[in-house]
């Protein structure tokens, strides 16, 4: 066929059917891509919050040893001096070494 001349109409329906799935496949593709990109987003956002959790459960964790540290040597300190003569915190002692290893 030449320029011009009338098309089969059953062929022009199927361009025009052609046309339409491909334009529905570019629209399912985008949008997908964009749900794919906010899901992404998010997913950043949760690492960083897991970070900010870990970082601050290992300071509290350092912050708990080291005053259970210093109680530890405060308390045998006043023991190994007679000041205290306590079974509760020999227990205690014996607990934060346990807990310590």
């Amino acid at each position: 066929m030449g320029e011009g001349e009338p098309r089969d109409p059953k062929v022009a329906s199927f361009e025009a059917a052609k046309t339409r799935r491909s334009e529905a496949e570019t629209e399912k593709r985008a949008a997908l891509l964009r749900r794919m990109h906010l899901i992404g987003e998010q997913l950043t956002m949760l690492k960083n919050q897991i970070d900010r959790l870990e970082a601050d459960l290992a300071n509290r964790k350092d912050s708990h040893a080291n005053l259970t540290g210093e109680l530890r040597a405060a308390l045998g300190m006043l023991e190994s001096e007679g000041v205290i003569d306590d079974e509760r915190i020999k227990s205690f002692l014996e607990r934060t070494e346990e807990l310590e290893k």
